[in-house]
């Protein structure tokens, strides 16, 4: 897996482009129904003698409901130190196909800069190892082709505007925090992906003002 940086501006063609650019994340990390089904299961949380997780799909589910509710910010609740904390979230998401850009110094950034006011952390340096595992508990967006940079072929001006939309809703949602931290991380393969997705954004503008006037012509 590649993490040395690349924009999608140097073009695919060249090989350039990372291939975790091309999954379009949402912006704020978000589980699916699976996980919370999961992690609220009657699975047995521990052992005959309490010390150990007897269920680790069930804990470890349990682990990315608090990443997504942002409980990473008070490791207290959960009784472990925060380096504790740090690393059981890094292995949950390994366990689920995913991981982080970093290992758990990246966790631990991903932690700091965690969208409080959404309840979150940001995916800035999340990757996709498994997707078909990681889809499965994990919302992922969109797919984007490496040449194209969309994640489907729009036929008409409805496709597109509805894809656009899509990406739209993944790459700029309303009131979401910035990724100072996660820049000054790895400032050139955050900020690559960054450009990446706004370039995606910017070719499906594009796309619906080209069917847009198409369509006017033809009426």
């Amino acid at each position: 897996m590649a993490l040395n940086g690349g924009t999608y501006a140097a073009r695919a063609e060249s090989g350039s482009v990372d291939p975790q650019y091309l999954y379009i994340l949402p912006t704020l990390f978000e589980v699916t129904d699976e996980t919370k089904r999961l992690a609220w299961s009657k699975a047995s949380d521990e052992s005959d003698d309490g010390n150990q997780m007897v269920d680790k799909d069930k804990y470890h589910a349990k682990m990315l409901i608090a990443i997504s509710e942002s409980f990473a910010h008070d490791p207290i609740l959960e009784g472990i130190t925060p380096t504790e904390f740090d690393a059981h979230c890094l292995e949950a998401l390994r366990f689920f196909g995913l991981d982080v850009l970093g290992g758990i110094d990246g966790m631990r950034t991903s932690i700091e800069t965690s969208g409080l006011e959404k309840g979150s952390i940001s995916t800035a340096l999340i990757t996709v190892v498994d997707e078909d595992k990681a889809r499965q508990y994990v919302k992922l967006g969109v797919k984007v082709n490496a040449i194209t940079a969309m994640f489907s072929t729009p036929e008409n001006l409805q496709d597109v505007v509805r894809d656009y939309g899509k990406v739209l809703e993944l790459v700029a949602p309303e009131n979401t925090h910035l990724y100072t931290m996660e820049q000054l991380f790895a400032p050139e393969w955050v900020g690559s992906r960054l450009h990446f997705r706004e370039q995606v954004l910017e070719k499906y503008h594009k796309c619906v003002v080209n069917f847009a006037l198409e369509d006017r012509k033809i009426a």
